[in-house]
């Protein structure tokens, strides 16, 4: 199964001012994305143009502070083990994984088959620490390098 993926949203703990927090990270991982403008709780981004693979937003939840840039390029993680065969070029974010059984269409269903694609985030958020304690602090200018997916197990169900 493949997949283009462009967004995904999750939470995750920061550290700002010397106080845990958690958060939602926004992050566009699609190639070239044009992004308007989006909002995370009470925090409003105008982006209005396009943007690489990498781009990324964070807000504290149900507070006022919010932050965002730009992954390096190259760097957003996105699985495809057949990227040496693919007409797809590398960047554009899709997502490849293998069904655990193989799913057949014949033409002659009765019935919708309904495929779930599940994508694995763990451990996906990465940044590059000007404090060495494990702790997300885009306040103190640590900054986003890797926010991809892991891995996508699609499953089928006819």
């Amino acid at each position: 199964m493949r997949v283009s993926l462009s967004y995904q949203n999750y939470q995750i703990n920061i550290r700002h001012q010397n106080v845990d927090y958690q958060g939602t990270l926004a992050s566009f991982i699609g190639f070239n994305t044009y992004i308007g403008s989006f909002s995370i709780g009470n925090n409003f981004f105008d982006v209005n143009g396009n943007r690489a693979q990498g781009f990324w937003a964070f807000a504290l939840n149900n507070q006022a502070y919010s932050s965002s840039g730009q992954a390096p390029a190259n760097a957003t993680t996105v699985p495809n083990p057949l990227a040496s065969t693919s007409p797809i070029p590398a960047g554009s974010c899709v997502v490849t994984g293998k069904f655990p059984t193989n799913l057949v269409i014949t033409g002659n269903e009765t019935n919708d088959v309904v495929v779930t694609l599940n994508l694995s985030t763990n451990n996906s958020f990465e940044w590059q620490e000007v404090t060495s304690d494990g702790k997300f602090e885009p306040s103190i200018g640590e900054n986003v390098v890797d926010m991809g997916i892991r891995g996508l197990i699609p499953t089928y169900v006819k």
